[in-house]
């Protein structure tokens, strides 16, 4: 009889908790919550592999990506032999344009700024003063008029499509993305896998790019499209 009673009571607890309706979200503490898991965006340091496919060109390396308020950098490596000596394969930065940069041929593409291409996208500041944010089903939508992100049920950052390109971040562990993959066209140009973050903030010096004197600099190559 007591098994019966204890199963009874088990039965109907569990059917008024389903009954009992969620509070719903205000679109203030929505925001409170994707600006807080944004906040590694911030100041960090991230490690992993990249493969990279741009201008016919195919590369499957080591990266080291570190970034502090709206500049951040990467640097493309090989790992040398036995894991000695690393040679940089390539060093891109984005400031007020994006540089990228090959030791090896001592060629500086810097495809500069314009009115439709915004390198410092500020995504925090973006959720802050959004004022729609579309519910579909488990997602957060915030769209603008050249940008769109789009964020979980648990308020991490998913996919953020600006004009041609899309930028898709998966593999979440902690709030922190562990994969990501960057399209232009549909087109995939690059994706990382990351194996490490950490939070110590970067040196201004990391952001300035140490050059020869006889580079070659190439300025905005093909426009803005980096698969021409």
């Amino acid at each position: 009889m007591k098994k019966i009673v204890s199963v009874f009571l088990i039965f109907l607890i569990c059917s008024c908790s389903l009954l009992i309706k969620q509070k719903e979200l205000t679109n203030e503490k929505i925001k409170e919550k994707i600006v807080a898991n944004l906040s590694y965006l911030r100041n960090c340091k991230a490690s992993g592999i990249i493969n990279l496919s741009l201008k016919n060109f195919e590369l499957k390396s080591n990266f080291l990506l570190r970034k502090k308020n709206k500049k951040f950098r990467i640097d493309i490596f090989n790992s040398g032999l036995l894991g000695l000596s690393p040679s940089t394969q390539a060093q891109i930065l984005f400031d007020d344009s994006l540089h990228i940069f090959l030791p090896v041929k001592k060629i500086l593409y810097v495809f500069r700024q314009n009115n439709k291409v915004n390198l410092n996208l500020d995504i925090q500041k973006i959720v802050r003063e959004s004022k729609n944010i579309e519910k579909m089903d488990t997602q957060f939508i915030f769209s603008l008029s050249d940008v769109e992100l789009v964020f979980d049920k648990k308020f991490n950052l998913i996919l953020l499509q600006y004009e041609k390109v899309k930028i898709i971040l998966n593999n979440y562990r902690n709030n922190l993305p562990y994969s990501l993959n960057i399209f232009q066209d549909e087109k995939e140009l690059a994706n990382f896998t990351i194996d490490k973050w950490s939070f110590d903030e970067p040196n201004d010096e990391i952001f300035r790019l140490n050059m020869p004197s006889d580079v070659k600099i190439i300025e905005n190559p093909n426009g803005n499209d980096l698969n021409k």
